[in-house]
């Protein structure tokens, strides 16, 4: 088995494909990160993206489901780093394969090791946009031109943007 464990606010802020959006609107870009996170579910047993909520004394830690994908706020008093260093603690531990998405590097060292690779925040925005060029134009801008992250439904929006202000 082969998990997925996303740096989420590290890949707004380092990848190319994300830091305008993420600037400009954090919504929009936590919501094309988890369309793009989609994507990697046919090569994948889980995906789950890590969003630091540490400082959000509303922030419960709890993991939620959304568009097949596990997304998570760091508990209030607690950072997204250490959340993923424990996820993929598990994961090895259980013997399973992880690809850790971050560019922090300090995370990077700590969760080497058997079974765990690394994808960096840039690599991961280019698979991303390597593997939407090759999608039939179709797919890429949907029915009406608009993009797979414009395309998400509202209520998809509204619930991601609930959980950054108040973790639940």
């Amino acid at each position: 088995m082969r998990y997925f464990v996303i740096d989420g606010y590290n890949v707004l802020r380092s990848s190319a494909r994300y830091r305008d959006l993420s600037a400009a609107d954090i919504d929009s870009a936590r919501a094309k990160l988890v369309a793009d996170a989609s994507s990697l579910l046919s090569d994948a047993d889980g995906v789950t993206i890590v969003f630091d909520g540490g400082g959000n004394p509303s922030s419960d830690g709890s993991a939620h489901e959304i568009a097949g994908l596990g997304v998570v706020f760091s508990r209030f008093g607690i950072d997204a780093d250490t959340v993923i260093e424990e996820m993929v603690a598990q994961y090895r531990s259980s013997g399973h394969k992880v690809v850790v998405v971050t560019s922090d590097e300090q995370t990077q060292w700590v969760t080497m090791g058997p079974g765990v690779v690394r994808m960096s925040a840039s690599e991961f925005g280019r698979q991303i946009d390597d593997e939407q060029a090759g999608w039939p134009q179709e797919s890429r801008s949907g029915p009406l031109g608009s993009t797979i992250d414009e395309r998400i439904d509202p209520k998809t929006r509204d619930t991601l943007a609930r959980w950054a202000r108040s973790g639940s």
